[in-house]
């Protein structure tokens, strides 16, 4: 069995008692916090984000007898409420924003996205972020909807109606969801979710109640947030039966024949969610680059069209030292290009440092812009022919 330390006390406290009933420690403090435990008062709970959430579960439940209920019956019915008073699960999940800053500090879900496979190889530390401090509905919608856009959806037919919902997307919604009903939010850590250009990364500060491979082999289940988890189970945004792991595999698996890979320790659990195989990108540009090259003139020309329509071209310049070692001759075209006055490009973007500098045509002539559009939108002059 698993253990941990409580860093007040020194006590050695087991993964059953941490998650037994619902209930969490809180390792910083040394106390216990129930998810049902009352905190405020009804007024600290946000009318917009209630409403709209009403509007779901009508949707998805249009015959439930919750619908018949007043707003304060049918929080109590979630667990939201609690003798007149809000508790924990609740104010995370409805609360205002001065409420949630003054009972839980620490809730805020990261959002990152970085321009490159590491923080290093990266022009800034990040491109984009959200670090909202609304409740956990309003941020499920700010990052969702952030992460729908990075990942392709195919136009695809289903019984006869557009199916914008496949199974890798519901995957990457299972993800964010398992992370808002089973983070800690009274760790240090903040649940961070970071987008580079090869992977999705979901950390979880919080351990998981069993070993990975238990919980798959069983399809177990114990969300540390229960009422949490119960909102969102309710308008069917998450797994009702078991632990939404084997969702995630699956749908992941079924678009990118990848497995997201699955890692943690006492206090937190990791998933990552590969969009290339370890290699095959740099192997399709280096496989094809190389071939061109063998083709003779207008070689140049062919690779910069290999660069803009590869899947792959943002990572290119990350992948130099790779695409070396397959060849120098591949690198040395590269760098030709770059330094070269070429008719059609001026070579590696200077603002970043991912994409080239391509001659477009536009509606007052031409320009040269950036490859790596719209995610860097860089452009240069030119004189028109």
């Amino acid at each position: 069995m698993d253990f941990a330390i409580n860093k007040i006390t020194g006590e050695m406290v087991s993964a059953f008692e941490i998650f037994n009933n619902g209930s969490y420690q809180n390792l910083t403090k040394g106390e216990w916090i129930a998810p049902e435990q009352e905190i405020s008062n009804w007024e600290d709970l946000d009318e917009d984000t209630i409403n709209k959430y009403r509007g779901f579960f009508v949707g998805v439940n249009p015959t439930h007898r919750y619908n018949g209920l007043n707003d304060l019956n049918f929080l109590e019915k979630l667990g939201v409420l609690k003798n007149g008073k809000v508790t924990y699960g609740g104010l995370l999940v409805f609360g205002n924003e001065d409420s949630l800053l003054e009972a839980i500090s620490n809730y805020r879900i990261e959002y990152l996205e970085i321009a490159g496979i590491s923080y290093e190889d990266a022009p800034t530390k990040y491109n984009y972020r959200i670090s909202s401090e609304k409740n956990l509905f309003k941020t499920f919608f700010d990052i969702y909807e952030r992460i729908s856009t990075k990942i392709e959806v195919p136009f695809s037919v289903k019984q006869g109606i557009r199916d914008d919902d496949p199974p890798h997307l519901q995957a990457i919604r299972e993800a964010l969801v398992n992370l808002i009903i089973h983070t800690d939010y009274f760790s240090p850590a903040n649940p961070r979710i970071r987008f580079f250009t090869n992977r999705f990364e979901f950390f979880n500060p919080g351990a998981l109640p069993k070993k990975i491979e238990l919980i798959l082999k069983e399809d177990f289940s114990l969300p540390r947030n229960p009422i949490i988890a119960k909102i969102f189970r309710f308008i069917r945004f998450s797994e009702n039966i078991g632990s939404g792991f084997h969702k995630m595999i699956n749908g992941w698996n079924f678009k990118y024949n990848l497995k997201p890979m699955i890692e943690g320790d006492f206090d937190y659990y990791k998933i990552v969610f590969p969009l290339i195989k370890s290699n095959t990108g740099i192997n399709t540009i280096t496989n094809t680059i190389t071939n061109t090259i063998t083709k003779g003139d207008g070689k140049e020309r062919e690779i910069f069209e290999i660069i803009e329509n590869n899947p792959f071209k943002g990572l290119v310049e990350n992948y130099k030292e790779q695409i070396l070692d397959s060849g120098n001759i591949i690198l040395n075209e590269l760098n030709k290009i770059n330094s070269n006055n070429h008719p059609d490009s001026l070579g590696l973007c200077p603002k970043c440092k991912q994409g080239f500098m391509m001659r477009r045509k536009g509606k007052f002539g031409y320009f040269y812009g950036c490859s790596n559009y719209p995610n860097c939108r860089n452009i240069a002059g030119v004189k028109d022919d």
